[in-house]
Formats: C-alpha cells, structure tokens, sequence
C-alpha cells in the first residue's frame, strides 16, 4: 500500500510539473506574440503617422497590414477569455500610443506583478500582462482609452459573485451576486458565432475587421475570414468583445 501510494504521487507531481511545462510554452508564445505585433506597429507607424484604430489576428491577405506580417498572431486559446486585446486613444484623429494586453495561464509568473498587473488589468480585469507604444508607461486606463466589457468576466475586484449564464436563445442572462464586488456579468443573449446573413451576388458575406458588419443589426459581430480569406463563401460571424455593444 505504502509503495502504491508513493507511485500515486509520484504520478500525480509529473502530471503537475507537465501541465505547468505547457502553461509556461504557451505564456512564451503570448510574450513573443505581442512583441512581434510591437515590431509591426512601430513599422506601421514609420509609414503612416498614426497608429492603426485596430489590429485584428489573422492573415493580412489584401488588409491593410499587408507587407509587414503576412499572418498577425492570435493567442494560443483565442476565445473570449483569453485574447490579444488591442487598445489606443479614441477619438484623437491620429493615435499616438496603444496597448495590448493578454492573460497569462501561469498566474504565478513573476512578470505579472512587474507590469503591474497583480489583481487583473485591462478590460474588466481579464488580462494580467500588457506592453505598450514607448510613450506609454501607465497600466491603468488613460483618457480616452477604450475599454469594453468582456462578457462572464466579474466587474468588481473584491468580489466572489459568479458569472451569470451566457443566454443562447436571444434573452439576457442574469448576472451573479458580488460581495465586495459587483458580480458577473450575464450573457449577453447572442451565440458566438453565426453564419453571415447579408448577400452578395448570393453569396454569404462580413468583413473582417468591421464591427456589426454581419447582419443582422445589433449585436458586435464581425467575420473571422473563414479558412481561407480571399473566399467569403465559408466567413462566419464571431461575437467580438472588442466591438462595442
């Protein structure tokens, strides 16, 4: 008994210390992803003045980042939760800084704190890691920096509500109740992903890198490109948290 409990945890460390090997393999991929964004923003800007109003991860096949990436780098989960989360000075015109943030899944790593991001950053806290345009030294939101809501993440810091259910038929979910905080945030009543209803020639379409561009009117859908981007017929509509609601 006393052997087949030592193999127990023994087995139970490896697993562990394998799991935690590919937390951190794709945290270094996070980190190297954004800095090869830094690098084509800062291209983008010798070029163009200003900062770009978006960056979207994806192939830049007839985009406007065409020439400097030929695919932008999107996070290893890509989902709601974990994102590359581009963000800037709305409004200014010309845009001459931005972040990006990200959630790293070793929430132990050191770096966290020294970015300041101990507790949560960004939009709605969800992320823990950020770079930023050299002029920008400041974690907290600036002015005029936009933040949207990302859907079944907690708003208060202090909380322990729960996120309400994500609604799929059309309604609004119900938040959860916080203490200390202000709880989860319901679902917002939309799928996360639909097929496009405009048409053009017959031919289902979106665009790309334009919120609310997939019909119907409403909810902050955008086109995810499909598997190949220069054929609109396999597009699909995906909920972006970028888009505002």
């Amino acid at each position: 008994m006393i052997v087949v409990a030592i193999i127990a945890i023994m087995i139970l460390i490896g697993i562990w210390a394998y799991r935690l090997q590919l937390l951190k393999g794709k945290d270094a991929r996070r980190k190297a992803d954004l800095a090869q964004w830094q690098k084509m923003l800062e291209d983008y800007i010798n070029d163009s003045v200003c900062y770009p109003e978006g960056v979207i991860c994806g192939s830049t096949y007839g985009k406007s980042f065409e020439g400097y990436l030929s695919e932008i780098p999107c996070d290893p989960l890509n989902n709601t939760q974990y994102n590359y989360m581009y963000t800037y000075e709305e409004g200014e015109g010309c845009n001459k800084w931005y972040k990006i943030y990200t959630k790293l899944e070793n929430e132990r790593d050191p770096i966290i704190t020294q970015v300041g991001c101990e507790g949560g950053c960004g939009p709605s806290n969800n992320y823990n890691y950020w770079v930023g345009s050299a002029n920008v030294t400041e974690v907290a939101q600036l002015p005029g920096e936009f933040w949207p809501e990302i859907p079944g993440v907690p708003d208060g810091d202090g909380g322990d509500g729960e996120p309400g259910p994500t609604a799929t038929d059309g309604t609004n979910g119900n938040g959860g109740n916080g203490n200390g905080g202000n709880g989860g945030n319901g679902g917002n009543g939309f799928p996360l992903e639909i097929e496009p209803t405009c048409k053009d020639d017959g031919i289902q379409y979106c665009i790309w890198d334009v919120c609310f561009s997939c019909c119907p009117d409403g909810p902050p859908y955008r086109c995810d490109q499909g598997g190949t981007p220069e054929d609109p017929s396999d597009d699909k509509c995906i909920l972006d948290p970028v888009c505002p609601s």
